[in-house]
């Protein structure tokens, strides 16, 4: 039977990793990883182990649902350990070495991986997915996209936010810099010098790279919305024919 490490379990993304395991009863054996301060938590009756050097040597998959900066630094671990590691962070998605995938529109592109395989931005993945077709079908020369992304998108603290301050609860903002709960946010990530977000660059530069389309043009904006889960996208196209 393989193993399937999630690293970052505890997380928000790494629960629903590990449901969506459940729910398709897949023949897997779990291990579940994450930071020392969440040693021996207890989830779906597995014991929640720290992430160490050694947490990869007996794993055959790893499914990664941690910030960039962790990801990084286990990510030689599991390539030593001869992992193949499936990544949901944004560290490697435009490392040409990676191949970023979306299983519905390029699977052909995860025979090229060196051990990491890297999964796009939620907001791509979205707005590929429902594109593709009319992109082959006619071509695609540029999209127009607004997002708007629920809560959910920025973790555990994310959710938190948004159920503490319905509640009317004064408490302390832990992932937005304002109020989300009535409120729209229209940044998500930083800005650059040219007031273009982090969020709003991937879904044109992860877009290009799986369609293997260098010359597509994207215009995006990215709005965070006191909604709980699932985002929702207007997304308007200009074909080539």
């Amino acid at each position: 039977m393989k193993k399937v490490a999630i690293a970052g379990a505890t997380g928000a993304v790494g629960r629903q990793m590990l449901e969506c395991i459940r729910e398709r009863n897949l023949p897997v054996e779990v291990k579940l990883l994450a930071s020392a301060r969440s040693k021996g938590k207890v989830i779906d009756d597995l014991v929640v182990e720290e992430l160490t050097p050694a947490s990869f040597q007996d794993v055959d998959y790893v499914l990664g649902a941690c910030e960039n900066d962790v990801t990084k630094q286990w990510m030689p671990w599991a390539q030593e350990a001869g992992c193949v590691v499936v990544d949901n962070s944004s560290a490697f998605r435009l490392d040409d070495n990676v191949p970023l995938v979306v299983p519905e529109i390029n699977p052909e592109d995860i025979e090229n991986h060196n051990g990491i395989i890297a999964n796009p931005n939620c907001s791509t993945i979205i707005a590929l997915v429902g594109c593709d077709a009319l992109k082959k079908e006619f071509g695609l020369k540029r999209m127009i996209v607004t997002t708007m992304q629920a809560v959910s998108g920025a973790g555990v603290k994310g959710i938190a936010d948004l159920e503490n301050q319905v509640k009317g609860e004064d408490v302390p903002f832990q992932a937005f810099p304002y109020q989300i709960a009535y409120n729209l946010i229209p940044q998500i990530g930083d800005f650059d010098e040219f007031g273009i977000s982090k969020e709003e660059w991937k879904m044109q530069n992860e877009g290009r790279k799986i369609w293997h389309a260098p010359e597509l043009l994207v215009n995006c904006t990215c709005v965070r919305v006191p909604v709980m889960r699932s985002h929702s996208e207007s997304i308007t196209l200009e074909c080539e024919t």
